[in-house]
């Protein structure tokens, strides 16, 4: 087993987070579809929560309370190669797709794959990087 430890650190995404994704997030707001609603029920959930330990760990009270109000919703969590593990211990997680998130359009690919799902939540590391990938999703 390898592990980038290098994912939340990684000056090279910073740098992609801070310059790049500051406008194409803005580019990417003027194509999307505007009034999405909500379904009423909620079937396949996505979380997109890359690389903060910690934010995993408060993760895993939301993934407790989605679960209790959509008991039968098949709940799916994107995460990078630091808290793959991690996020596989977190009760009611239906699968966990790792990321590799130090290769973005990988990332893209991995996201467009996955199917579709009726929600996406996207737990915030890096606001951007997160912000395109949901787009993507």
């Amino acid at each position: 087993m390898v592990i980038d430890f290098m994912e939340k650190g990684n000056r090279k995404l910073h740098f992609f987070d801070r310059y790049f994704g500051i406008p194409l997030v803005y580019f990417l707001g003027l194509l999307r579809k505007k009034n999405k609603k909500i379904p009423e029920q909620l079937n396949k959930i996505a979380i997109i929560n890359l690389v903060s330990i910690g934010d995993n760990v408060l993760m895993s009270g939301i993934v407790r309370d989605i679960l209790s109000q959509y008991p039968n919703a098949q709940l799916t969590v994107f995460t990078g190669a630091t808290n793959y593990y991690l996020v596989k211990l977190i009760k009611g997680v239906s699968a966990v797709i790792k990321l590799p998130i130090t290769n973005p359009l990988r990332s893209v690919q991995i996201l467009r794959g996955a199917g579709k799902f009726d929600i996406v939540i996207d737990f915030v590391s890096w606001p951007r990087l997160n912000a395109i990938y949901t787009f993507f999703y």
